[in-house]
């Protein structure tokens, strides 16, 4: 009996000790378990960060950067395919960056600007820089204060709001570029040292004093716009046009531009567009830029020569918009005949331009369509 009862304790704690044995081989799977969940969980963060961080900031990118700045100049000699050639082994690397989709705004941008008169193109644009806001959205969404989604951000709304501006729908225009005075202004702090800050800083301190000096009607909405001064804008333009990296001749481009159009400063503007005009011979809007300036400035003898080469030019090359450069520049060299009184010449010019004027959709207030028959009818009344 004692032996039966020693054995039933022997095995009892035997089976105790295979208990205690269990519950520690389960603390130890369980612990195990801990740990594998720990290690997965801290390698699924670290890939979502790493995931995070490989969206490339391109414009801290030396090599982009060079490849850029010379894709930048083709596009502004209107040579877009080579242009996008220039940086598509970037794009095949980093398909989802939203450059791409703020470099086809641009180039839609430039068909627009070329034949203003022509709003045919105006919903193409508009949906491009939307989609160039969305990409760079986007990826603000995912990684916010990314330099590169800011700048397009900015850039982006601030083009929609400059062609709004073109149409004359001001209240539009004030509106759109507070979304991109926001970006920037974020920007800025991210990368207050980038040197093409002076280029948005001078389209936005000129265009805020512009607005409200011009057009009373923009003054209810006065508030979303930054303090501006018009002379202090066009000063930080020519810095840009001096020292900025991605913006140069965009820089130029638009203090030529507003000496012209609203300073009626020509014999500034002329200085930024004779040198546009040489760096960049394809681009028709910049040829006729530097024609029109020196008709405003009655140096018509120089203009005759420009016009000349540019005719020629234009028609053995078949360069793109010949059309607008046909009408415009016939348009100036009847302006030229009639300076040096030769009328026959000067009517065959003008007529010219309107059979010009003739070739696109739609006819009606083309400016040098409208311009050459104005003439004509002067002469005929004269």
């Amino acid at each position: 009996m004692q032996m039966i009862q020693w054995y039933i304790h022997r095995e009892q704690g035997i089976g105790f000790r295979k208990k205690n044995h269990r519950v520690k081989v389960h603390r130890k799977i369980t612990y195990g378990k801990w740990y594998v969940f720990v290690f997965l969980a801290w390698h699924f963060f670290m890939n979502v960060q790493i995931s995070a961080a490989q969206t490339p900031i391109f414009i801290d990118d030396p090599g982009f950067r060079d490849d850029a700045l010379v894709a930048i100049d083709s596009l502004y000699n209107r040579k877009p395919e080579v242009a996008r050639e220039l940086i598509r082994s970037w794009e095949d690397r980093f398909p989802d960056h939203p450059v791409w989709s703020a470099w086809s705004a641009m180039e839609s941008w430039w068909d627009v600007m070329v034949n203003l008169d022509d709003i045919s193109n105006d919903e193409m644009f508009f949906n491009n820089m939307r989609k160039a806001d969305y990409a760079a959205s986007s990826l603000l969404q995912e990684e916010p204060d990314h330099p590169d989604g800011l700048l397009i951000k900015a850039l982006a709304n601030g083009y929609a709001a400059r062609h709004h501006a073109n149409r004359e729908r001001w209240v539009t225009a004030v509106k759109i570029a507070y979304t991109s005075h926001i970006a920037y202004q974020r920007f800025m702090e991210v990368r207050p040292d980038f040197p093409d800050n002076k280029f948005v800083e001078g389209l936005k301190a000129y265009y805020a004093a512009f607005l409200i000096d011009e057009y009373p009607i923009v003054k209810p909405v006065s508030v979303f716009l930054p303090k501006g001064s018009r002379e202090g804008g066009l000063d930080l333009l020519h810095e840009a046009s001096e020292t900025a990296v991605f913006t140069r001749a965009e820089a130029s481009y638009f203090l030529a531009y507003i000496l012209y159009d609203y300073e009626h400063d020509y014999e500034r503007s002329i200085i930024y567009f004779r040198k546009l005009a040489d760096s960049y011979p394809n681009n028709s809007l910049l040829q006729l830029y530097y024609v029109r300036t020196l008709g405003e400035l009655g140096e018509f003898e120089t203009l005759f020569e420009v016009v000349k080469v540019l005719l020629e030019r234009w028609d053995r090359k078949q360069l793109r918009d010949g059309d607008v450069m046909q009408e415009e520049l016939s348009y100036w060299l009847g302006r030229y005949y009639e300076s040096v009184g030769l009328m026959e010449q000067a009517k065959e010019s003008y007529m010219n331009a309107l059979e010009a004027g003739e070739q696109f959709e739609v006819t009606e207030g083309r400016t040098y369509r409208v311009l050459s028959g104005e003439r004509l009818a002067e002469i005929k009344n004269s």
